[in-house]
């Protein structure tokens, strides 16, 4: 429920990016992705999508924390859902916004 209501309160509002990112909501968010649950892990990918959407503070503060290696393991979860949505956030250019996420993404998923 939590990381659904982080998720709202950062989508498109920069105050709430502002104030997630000084209260290390990426971190956070980062170290719950080892929990089982499957609904919690896509909020969690949703919440940092939305947090790093247009805001490039959040961005490099989600590549000090080596997100990209964390969200990574999402590529082969057990439940479909999980794998679509971690595809969307790096297709839809939430990541992709700059170009060090591409690089990212492209290397950690394609191995290029």
């Amino acid at each position: 429920m939590a990381a659904f209501v982080l998720s709202v309160v950062v989508k498109d509002n920069l105050k709430g990016q502002e104030a997630a990112l000084q209260n290390n909501v990426i971190s956070l968010c980062l170290s719950q992705l080892e929990e089982p649950n499957a609904l919690l892990k896509q909020w969690l990918a949703i919440c940092l999508g939305r947090l790093w959407s247009r805001y490039e503070a959040a961005r490099w503060c989600g590549v000090r924390d080596t997100a990209h290696e964390k969200l990574y393991s999402l590529l082969w979860h057990e439940i479909p859902d999980v794998r679509e949505l971690y595809m969307c956030v790096c297709v839809s250019g939430i990541w992709c916004v700059s170009g060090v996420w591409c690089v990212l993404v492209v290397y950690g998923v394609w191995g290029v």
